[in-house]
């Protein structure tokens, strides 16, 4: 499998710099997955479609993947949003009920953005909970999305 620095190499739609930054917000991630209790996939455009590059499970939760997605190339008409967002549009914020490996899930799409310049799409993903969060993983959750949010300026 190729590493996350061949996929962002041989994308001719980002810069050095852009695969530079994207490198770094990979490198440090692990905190927000855990924060979120979520899975996150980086997702960059390519002339074929969208295609994951970069994989993070939660080690404070389940992960919605057994099968790692990096390397993933979706065709256009998988994945819409992802599609819009990698072009530059809006997001809505907003999470959404998603499938993962014949389990529900919420996923929300996050422009990763760099001097005004969309680079990447991250993807988080959640197993639907039963349960209610606590106080503290509210909390924790609160924060992980402010950083979330962070990505997109």
């Amino acid at each position: 499998m190729p590493s996350l620095t061949k996929f962002l190499t041989d994308n001719p739609g980002l810069t050095e710099k852009g695969a530079d930054w994207l490198q770094n917000l990979v490198g440090d991630w692990n905190i927000v997955s855990d924060l979120l209790r979520a899975d996150l996939v980086l997702w960059v455009k390519e002339e074929a479609g969208p295609r994951a590059v970069a994989h993070c499970r939660p080690a404070t939760g389940s992960t919605v993947y057994y099968e790692d997605p990096v390397g993933t190339l979706l065709e256009p008409s998988q994945a819409p949003d992802l599609l819009n967002l990698l072009d530059g549009e809006p997001s809505t914020g907003e999470p959404s009920s998603i499938q993962r490996e014949g389990r529900e899930a919420t996923g929300l799409l996050v422009p990763v953005r760099k001097d005004g310049r969309t680079l990447a799409v991250l993807a988080s993903e959640r197993p639907v909970s039963d349960t209610p969060r606590s106080v503290n993983e509210s909390r924790q959750h609160e924060l992980g999305m402010r950083l979330l949010t962070m990505l997109e300026s």
